[in-house]
């Protein structure tokens, strides 16, 4: 026996044996991007669109802010910052560019109002008082708290007091100027979002619509996970439950309403559908949590094996109960192909009206309740017949996946049902919008606001004095690094303090910035010989990845200044990333 093993082991002597050849298709020590990937990437939608998007800016912001602080210099004290504020305050759609720019006219306000109050009462010659102010400024722009200019506030708050203080030719109207010349920036950021206009309905439309996508998606490859006779058919499906890009989609969509509240041309009523299709999505992510976890447990430690849950008691009895699970994959079937016709139906159509004539909800009804009768019968033939699964736990999670499919059709019928009886009177007109808009949202709730933060009344109100307290602690000791220490101005407080905002450290943030810096420079000083030149070049290599943190770090990029390509592929990928 050993003897024919090792003979039918070794048919063939070793030398007669051919050795597998490696083919070597490129060379494995170079490490750049290839002539294809780079036309891949110049060519991608995305890249276009990003492109446009920072030539549009750097010709209608950048440009004619920056012509503005070269001719008329004496008539703008802001002159040197103007191109900045307004490329910062710049944004490729109409609503979020709105916002910003609500945000701009806040600030520029609050500017003139604060600037001229100092000059009033003559406060930069009181050195004291002038420090005690600047404390107190920061820390009451802080307790603001959920306001979205709340850090430009501060930030220009100390900026024009510490302006007022060393300059000599501060009059009191250059606060007012200030506001106008941070306004002006927000008004040219405005301009370049209308040439073209890209609205930010579209992005919501088409998030809700891959929710809907993926949620037909999703709950077919549970069914698959179920009752797949195939194993690898029933692991390829259990690959693809994850529900994370759901949550993504649902983490940004909040904001992007937010934004679409801006826009004129989306109507009270329609935003207000799609805010309440949102919550119809979100209200049924529960059912698809319980139905992927399901799925997964069926596809743990090979329990998707138990295709059949036999007692061995009986034939009659083996043969009703597989007569009725036959029944309920066959229901299952049908409400899969149901439900995804109606969820994808549902992802073109948000007028009522439309809803309940275009969307096949009546396909989804019969198959919902084919599907609920198929587990009763399963039940009935269980209990009447008193039948024992064979995989207990097997049973159950069946049973209850199903009962997620029921759940999650109920739901949207709930919905049709809604829109089939729609009646607009439950929301919001365009007059009551407007009004909370500009009045009831700011000043009604004012006085309860400060009321809390003053007497710490909920764990909220706490950190945001908290926060408050160390932005103008933080702002404070820049101001005064600044004033007697860095006489050059060689340390920019106020940015170097923002640095670290949404990134982990610090440290990391100010290698982060200073590659993206030594990466534009550098492009600029290689594709323009012109010095007038170079500044819109960087104005414009910065817009079209403005949407992209800088990933590499400064140490890193010191090496790959030898190579212009290596240099070029980091900023396209993160032109076509977005």
């Amino acid at each position: 026996m050993e003897a024919s093993a090792v003979k039918t082991k070794f048919p063939f002597h070793e030398s007669l044996i051919e050795k597998p050849k490696l083919v070597v298709c490129k060379n494995l020590d170079d490490d750049s991007g290839t002539f294809a990937s780079f036309w891949r990437t110049v060519t991608s939608s995305n890249c276009r669109h990003s492109a446009f998007l920072g030539l549009r800016i750097t010709l209608f912001t950048a440009l004619p802010l920056m012509l503005i602080a070269h001719y008329y210099r004496n008539d703008f004290p802001m002159y040197g910052v103007l191109a900045l504020l307004g490329v910062a305050h710049s944004q490729d759609t109409v609503g979020e560019q709105l916002g910003f720019s609500i945000m701009a006219v806040q600030v520029g306000v609050w500017c003139m109002v604060w600037g001229s109050f100092l000059s009033l009462f003559d406060i930069p010659n009181n050195e004291a008082l002038w420090w005690s102010l600047a404390f107190l400024g920061c820390f009451v722009v802080g307790l603001t708290g959920d306001l979205r200019c709340r850090r430009a506030a501060v930030l220009f708050t100390i900026i024009i007091m510490e302006v007022q203080r060393e300059s000599t030719s501060w009059t009191p109207l250059s606060a007012v100027l200030v506001g106008r010349d941070i306004i002006l920036s927000g008004a040219f950021a405005t301009l370049q979002a209308f040439i073209p206009p890209f609205g930010m309905n579209k992005r919501v439309d088409e998030g809700l619509g891959k929710v809907c996508t993926s949620m037909a998606e999703i709950v077919r490859n549970s069914a698959k996970v179920c009752w797949s006779k195939d194993p690898l058919e029933a692991m390829l499906a259990a690959s693809k439950l994850s529900s994370d890009p759901l949550q993504d989609i649902f983490i940004a969509l909040p904001g992007q309403m937010f934004h679409v509240m801006y826009e004129m041309c989306v109507t009270t009523l329609q935003l207000e559908l799609r805010r309440e299709r949102l919550r119809v999505l979100q209200g049924a992510m529960p059912m698809v949590h319980g139905l992927t976890a399901v799925a997964r447990a069926l596809n743990v430690d090979g329990a998707i094996n138990v295709r059949r849950c036999g007692n061995g008691v009986g034939g009659n009895e083996v043969t009703s109960i597989d007569t009725a699970l036959n029944r309920l994959n066959a229901a299952v079937d049908v409400y899969c192909d149901a439900l995804e016709n109606a969820l994808r139906e549902l992802s073109l159509v948000f007028n009522p009206r439309s809803v309940s004539e275009r969307v096949s909800f009546d396909n989804l009804a019969a198959a919902t309740s084919h599907l609920q009768s198929a587990l009763d019968k399963l039940h009935y033939d269980t209990m009447v017949r008193n039948f024992v699964p064979r995989d207990t736990v097997w049973y159950m999670n069946i049973v209850f996946a199903h009962h997620m499919m029921i759940l999650l059709g109920e739901e949207l019928l709930k919905y049709a049902h809604d829109m089939k009886d729609f009646d607009h009177r439950r929301y919001k007109s365009a007059g009551r919008r407007i009004l909370e808009f500009l009045f009831l949202d700011a000043f009604l709730g004012l006085g309860n606001t400060i009321k809390s933060r003053l007497t710490f009344a909920t764990p909220h109100d706490v950190r945001v004095v908290k926060n408050a307290f160390k932005i103008a602690c933080a702002y404070t000791l820049g101001c005064a690094y600044s004033l007697y220490l860095d006489k050059e101005n060689v340390y920019y407080f106020g940015m170097t303090i923002l640095m670290g905002v949404g990134l982990p450290t610090a440290g990391e943030s100010i290698m982060r910035v200073a590659d993206c810096r030594t990466r534009i420079f550098h492009i600029a000083r290689l594709r323009c010989r012109n010095s007038r030149r170079e500044p819109l070049t960087e104005n414009f290599l910065c817009a079209c990845w403005s949407r992209r943190r800088p990933v590499r770090s400064c140490c890193t990029s010191l090496y790959q200044l030898r190579n212009p390509l290596c240099i070029d592929s980091p900023i396209l990928h993160l032109c076509c990333g977005r």
